[in-house]
Formats: structure tokens, C-alpha cells, sequence
């Protein structure tokens, strides 16, 4: 299927933010951290914001 195509065939929904989102939000944002943006904070940034009082 080429990109177009798949553009033409997704939808997207936007809703609200619900309680049941919080696990997988924290997995996005744990993830954005580790992954993508690790060399942009330092080490206590990156601890005090994984941590679960943390917030960057």
C-alpha cells in the first residue's frame, strides 16, 4: 500500500483524556525520554523525571 493510499484510509480520533489513559501516557513519555531525548537532559533531570514524583 503506498502512503498515500494509507493517508486516504486513517481516521483519527480525538477525545478527551480519560483516567485509563495514564498507563500507556506514561509509557509514551518514559520512552520520549529514554529513546528520543536522553542527551538533552542531565542525569538528575533524567532521574527526578522518571521518578514517580518526578516531573520534568
Amino acid at each position: 500500500m503506498e502512503i498515500q493510499d494509507a493517508r486516504e484510509h486513517m481516521s483519527i480520533v480525538i477525545r478527551p483524556y480519560e483516567d485509563s489513559d495514564a498507563a500507556q501516557t506514561l509509557v509514551v513519555f518514559t520512552s520520549a525520554v529514554i529513546e528520543t531525548a536522553s542527551a538533552d537532559y542531565t542525569a538528575a533531570q533524567y532521574r527526578h523525571g522518571l521518578s514517580p514524583s518526578g516531573a520534568m
